[in-house]
């Protein structure tokens, strides 16, 4: 895992975007999830799915910044989510926005 708490890789191979992300999202570590969602926003990629299987914690900051991708326009699909963090994207009602595989 990264030093910050957070590590995020990109899956360009195949037709969609597949973020992965390991470790927690929290507000010390939200910039770096947003940045990597507004660059694949800004380069046109429409549909995003996020793995967050390796995601240990995610606060309200995390499901901000995937709530922004959607309220951009990016169809977002959340992959993986461990008990923990579907019910904090229950609890933000971020279930009823996007998909959860």
């Amino acid at each position: 895992m990264a030093p910050n708490g957070l590590d995020i890789s990109v899956d360009l191979s195949g037709r969609d975007p597949v973020i992965v992300l390991t470790g927690y999202v929290d507000h010390s570590t939200t910039g770096k999830l947003r940045g990597a969602l507004t660059e694949l926003i800004d380069n046109n990629h429409e549909r995003l799915t996020i793995d967050v299987e390796g995601v240990t914690f995610m606060d309200s900051s995390g499901i901000g910044a995937l709530a922004t991708a959607y309220k951009r326009g990016a169809h977002v699909t959340v992959r993986r989510p461990s008990p923990t963090v579907m019910r904090e994207l229950v609890m933000c009602g971020l279930d009823r926005l996007v998909a959860i595989h």
